[in-house]
């Protein structure tokens, strides 16, 4: 089973859940923000490296109820 973004956060950053859960809706929103004014796709992976130190690979899950 491959390990969420937020178990990945958790134990890179020796954080809680909550804390994990809600760097990932800070970078959900900045990514939407982005969307909202037509920004491309290199500001959207420049988001998840600087919010969240990881590879574009997480997108999917980032977004995942959008």
């Amino acid at each position: 089973m491959r390990e969420t973004l937020k178990d990945i956060l958790m134990r890179r950053d020796g954080i809680c859940d909550e804390l994990a859960q809600d760097m990932i809706n800070e970078c959900r929103e900045q990514i939407l923000e982005a969307c909202a004014r037509k920004a491309g796709i290199c500001e959207v992976d420049s988001i998840i490296a600087s919010e969240l130190g990881l590879e574009p690979d997480y997108l999917e899950e980032i977004l995942g109820g959008c």
